[in-house]
């Protein structure tokens, strides 16, 4: 594509070449990022405070963007420096002292995935995955669940499900922690049972937990985290 491009061509990406690239990714937990970025051969140390490494390619695409403006690194930083450059995952409050990771507004197999990694790179006590089923997926329906599933199975403690296609899931995180020789608690609601599936979460999560929200747009999963930090609010006001 660069080479039959008429316009200027800019490359980024990460771990590899690129005239903007970042290397030496660390997460820093709730603390956010660190990370070096090479603006064509120019080092610039970076700490940010995006929650986990797909913030990375968020700020590289920005970097990216900016350099082709013109601009400098540090004319960069007061926009990267901003916290709600966080793009749709949000990481709130949640029941006595549990923490949520917002990530409702839709889900495909690739976006789980990269929220279930998030997981790993966070501290919990206990780490919970309250999952809806995946939506229009096509031909890719099964194996998609399946894939998500698994990696559930190898992460979490807790798989909360919501929706029947999230039995396909269930089977493959069960497997895949059973080989790992982990123990899994597995709690499957269907689609109608929003109301059941809020209270169990109200009365099950504690202080240490991670909880990570993530489900197809169509389940309205939102309302759950809404009901999730009301509690938590109406706890700290007490």
């Amino acid at each position: 594509m660069a080479a039959v491009a008429r316009a200027r061509v800019i490359t980024f990406g990460i771990d590899g070449p690129g005239d903007i690239h970042a290397h030496d990714v660390q997460s820093q937990g709730l603390k956010g990022i660190t990370f070096w970025v090479n603006i064509k051969g120019e080092e610039t140390f970076l700490t940010l405070p995006y929650v986990g490494s797909p913030g990375v390619a968020i700020a590289v695409v920005a970097i990216a963007v900016g350099h082709g403006f013109g601009m400098n690194i540090a004319e960069m930083q007061e926009g990267l420096q901003d916290e709600r450059t966080q793009v749709r995952l949000l990481l709130v409050q949640g029941p006595r002292g549990s923490q949520l990771i917002d990530d409702t507004y839709n889900a495909s197999t690739p976006s789980v995935l990269a929220a279930l990694n998030l997981m790993r790179e966070l501290p919990g006590t206990r780490k919970i995955a309250v999952l809806g089923e995946m939506r229009e997926l096509g031909t890719h329906t099964e194996t998609g669940h399946r894939i998500v599933g698994g990696r559930a199975g190898e992460t979490v403690d807790m798989l909360v499900t919501f929706g029947e296609l999230t039995d396909i899931a269930i089977a493959a995180a069960r497997e895949s922690a059973s080989a790992a020789g982990r123990d899994l608690k597995v709690v499957r609601f269907t689609p109608d049972q929003r109301e059941e599936i809020t209270a169990f979460l109200l009365e099950e999560l504690d202080q240490g937990d991670m909880v990570l929200l993530k489900g197809a747009h169509g389940l309205q999963m939102e309302t759950i985290v809404h009901a999730l930090r009301d509690s938590a609010s109406r706890g700290a006001s007490a």
